[in-house]
């Protein structure tokens, strides 16, 4: 049975894996907090891409290991918490920020991923794979769409459409947080550019869509609060 659909089963798996991730993280931020927290780590799109990247990643390695549970169970740990430290190293390298630290919890790596985020991951592998992504394709997708050419079309490009507007959200997002650190830095350089990066995503809409987000270690803080 082909579980990947040439890669377009994958994309319908990030968009779901996307979103059960927000709706999660808000509910339990919500808890901690009580107060609400934009968690999807995006600005147009409610799907957070930690959580995507993580389940293609994972699903697509499954696809030979989906016979053996305990070997879904541990592939999902570790693959799950090898995409937490990759992403964490790139938005720590590349823009000098952090949007997850787990330094306060024990058996943590360099506070980037730690075992109880990765035994998270093994179970949420384990419901994903099993309880939606192995039914969803066997039962749904591959004998109600695959076998109609228009129905498989239609699925095909709503696909595309809904994935392209995440990668050009994903390059706003990293345009917008490399602007805020700029701004952070002192680099008030003035072009059409940045007036208009300034305009529509100034410090205060930044960190109201990036509640965790860490600069140098250090709480961020608005453009008023440095004037002050």
């Amino acid at each position: 049975m082909d579980l990947l659909n040439h890669g377009f089963n994958l994309i319908l798996i990030y968009l779901i894996a996307g979103l059960a991730g927000n709706i999660y993280e808000t509910c339990l931020y919500l808890k901690r907090r009580g107060h609400f927290v934009i968690s999807s780590g995006s600005i147009t799109t409610p799907f957070n891409f930690v959580y995507g990247f993580g389940a293609v990643v994972i699903c697509f390695t499954m696809t030979w290991l989906y016979k053996y549970p305990i070997l879904v169970f541990l592939a999902g740990m570790i693959l799950g918490g090898a995409v937490e430290y990759l992403l964490s190293f790139i938005l720590e390298k590349m823009l000098h920020m952090k949007s997850w630290d787990y330094s306060y919890l024990k058996f943590n790596i360099n506070g980037r991923t730690a075992l109880r985020p990765m035994i998270i991951w093994g179970f949420m592998c384990i419901g994903l794979f099993y309880l939606i992504f192995y039914p969803l394709v066997r039962y749904v997708i591959n004998p109600h769409i695959l076998n109609n050419a228009t129905a498989t079309f239609a699925y095909h490009l709503i696909l595309i459409i809904i994935i392209s507007i995440c990668i050009l959200d994903l390059i706003v997002v990293v345009l917008a947080l490399y602007r805020y650190k700029a701004r952070q830095d002192g680099k008030t350089k003035c072009s059409l550019y940045t007036r208009i990066m300034d305009k529509l995503f100034s410090d205060k809409f930044i960190l109201h869509h990036f509640e965790n987000l860490k600069l140098n270690d250090k709480k961020p803080t608005t453009t008023n609060e440095k004037e002050a």
